[in-house]
């Protein structure tokens, strides 16, 4: 008993240095998603941090919602991990996650599937962002045709 809980401490300290290794040590990170949009990222919490910038970002919601909808394909791998997904977070996953905390994404029609409704301590659905990292394409078809009318 006492190695398994010294491997799950081993294990819960390599995960918590790789957040802060891949950072830089930092928590909070400026993503500059477009040259008129950036945002800060928390990298221990997996969000987006909701300060002045997120607040000049939602400020005009139509302008946000088109430059977003054109962001979510961008596949450019960003140099930290996220507990929602597996593996390196992308541009366009960040500018998803920003859509969905300003727009409430409805996931079975914005997106064309349903994920779990499980309480996490990750805020994103399980498998949401794996799903969109195989089907980009397909999800930002949707989305446009649900969000642009």
């Amino acid at each position: 008993m006492k190695k398994l809980i010294a491997l799950f401490m081993i294990a819960f300290a390599t995960q918590a240095g790789l957040a802060n290794n891949i950072a830089g040590g930092k928590d909070t990170i400026t993503i500059e998603l477009s040259k008129t949009l950036k945002i800060n990222w928390s990298i221990k919490g997996s969000k987006v941090v909701q300060d002045s910038l997120f607040i000049k970002a939602k400020s005009s919601k139509k302008a946000l919602k088109l430059e977003l909808l054109e962001l979510i394909p961008d596949a450019t791998p960003l140099d930290f991990e996220a507990c929602f997904k597996k593996g390196k977070v992308k541009k366009g996953d960040v500018a998803f996650y920003l859509f969905d905390e300003v727009f409430n994404v409805p996931y079975p029609t914005a997106v064309g599937k349903a994920f779990p409704d499980i309480p996490l301590t990750c805020k994103p659905p399980i498998g949401l962002y794996d799903y969109i990292e195989a089907n980009r394409g397909l999800v930002i078809t949707n989305m446009k045709a649900f969000y642009i009318k």
